[in-house]
């Protein structure tokens, strides 16, 4: 990742997501469509908080780094695209939000859901 992006994430760490992590969220972004269902599935409060990144971003598991590799710059179009369409194209480098009557973007963090049939791209 840091090859890719310049950024450490060796000390990220995914975690399950849970009904206390689900009600303090806002906005729980899920990586694919089946992921998002799970979501609401198992956490119904969920339902109405849950938008998807794209059914298009495969999961890597188990896989070569060429294919962590491809599926992070993947992940990185979707997460721009998704806040340039939701927050608009006023941050700073283009990224959306604070616009005219518009707060700025939330803090963030992720949450991962793990099926324990199908994992999850952490």
């Amino acid at each position: 990742m840091k090859r890719i992006f310049s950024m450490d994430i060796s000390s990220h760490r995914s975690s399950l997501i849970d009904s206390v992590a689900v009600q303090a969220a806002d906005i729980i972004y899920a990586v694919t469509t089946s992921h998002k269902q799970y979501i609401c599935y198992y956490f119904p409060a969920a339902e109405g908080k849950v938008r998807t990144l794209g059914d298009d971003i495969p999961d890597p598991w188990r896989s070569a780094q060429r294919n962590y590799d491809a599926v992070a710059v993947k992940l990185q179009a979707a997460v721009a695209a998704t806040l340039e369409r939701e927050l608009g194209p006023s941050l700073p480098g283009g990224g959306g939000g604070g616009g005219a009557g518009r707060s700025p973007p939330p803090s963030s963090f992720s949450i991962t859901a793990r099926d324990p049939l199908q994992p999850v791209f952490p």
